[in-house]
């Protein structure tokens, strides 16, 4: 598999709290391209991975999305860990934001 140019980064189930998410990072397009097919995000960079992470676990103030909302586990995994499927509502909301991310179309 050919290795990322540079390292990138997607939002897997938490391995210590319950319905939460964390970055982890990405490093072949091998896997970008799995993580994509699975309607999983991800990020360019570990500050845009860090933004999506906040907003996943604690919900969008703002825009009234709650954090149990933010979207779903699924069995595919990544690291060991559940690729987490964010709502469409949260993939709008961080682009709206200026979040640079990817994401299936």
């Amino acid at each position: 598999m050919a290795k990322c140019e540079q390292t990138k980064y997607t939002l897997v189930e938490h391995n210590g709290l319950p319905n939460a998410v964390m970055m982890t990072s990405v490093a072949t397009e091998g896997k970008v391209k799995k993580i994509l097919d699975k309607g999983g995000v991800v990020f360019p960079s570990y500050e845009s991975a860090q933004v999506g992470e906040d907003k996943a676990n604690y919900g969008i103030k703002d825009q009234e999305i709650k954090a149990e909302s933010a979207g779903l586990f699924i069995a595919s995994k990544h690291d060991g860990y559940r690729i987490f499927t964010p709502a469409k509502e949260l993939v709008a909301l961080l682009k709206a934001n200026s979040v640079p991310l990817q994401a299936q179309a």
